[in-house]
């Protein structure tokens, strides 16, 4: 059975983000179990720049919760990654946990390839600015196959789900996760595309 983590850059418990990503996995015809992580549940310190994570094996020296994320990411098979639009960016703390990624680099081998795929959710069209952006980013710095990264739009609670278009979304991420990557037409990088 698959273990497929749902990692929420939410501060909303049962917010579109979350539901969203329920809906995702509710879809995924794999046999799988959903764990979900919220990062705001986690204490994340924002990166001091040492630089200590790149001159020893045991990963970044701040003490927090940091540890914790990776290992879920790490023991997870395939990672659903969604977050709300704050002023036009992913809120932060997405961020937060991506400005830490140096630390990440002893665990490169175990975070390779895993299949990914992003959901950012905007409350009005045209507004989303940059956060599919800062998913992608994300998913990328976790060296997952990100498979495919969308923007959905609702603003309050539930909201995504008011017409049928959002959950035809769901349904199209949860068969893209498990599927091969499509062919790249142009010669790129493997890991930003």
């Amino acid at each position: 059975m698959k273990k497929i983590l749902g990692i929420i850059g939410s501060p909303r418990k049962l917010g579109n983000c979350e539901v969203m990503v329920k809906e995702i996995s509710r879809n995924i015809t794999q046999p799988h179990q959903l764990n979900l992580l919220r990062l705001s549940d986690f204490n994340i310190l924002p990166c001091t720049g040492c630089y200590m994570c790149l001159m020893n094996n045991n990963g970044c020296v701040l003490k927090d919760d940091f540890t914790q994320i990776a290992d879920a990411i790490v023991a997870s098979d395939a990672l659903i990654v969604a977050a709300p639009t704050y002023f036009l960016g992913a809120n932060a703390v997405l961020k937060r946990f991506i400005d830490r990624g140096l630390a990440l680099h002893n665990q490169a081998e175990n975070l390779w390839g895993k299949p990914a795929v992003g959901i950012g959710i905007a409350g009005i069209k045209g507004k989303e600015g940059y956060t599919l952006l800062g998913i992608e980013s994300f998913i990328k710095l976790l060296l997952a196959d990100m498979k495919k990264s969308l923007i959905v739009y609702g603003a309050l609670p539930g909201e995504i789900f008011l017409g049928p278009d959002n959950k035809l979304i769901a349904s199209q991420l949860a068969a893209d996760l498990f599927e091969p990557a499509s062919p790249k037409k142009n010669p790129s990088c493997p890991l930003c595309g």
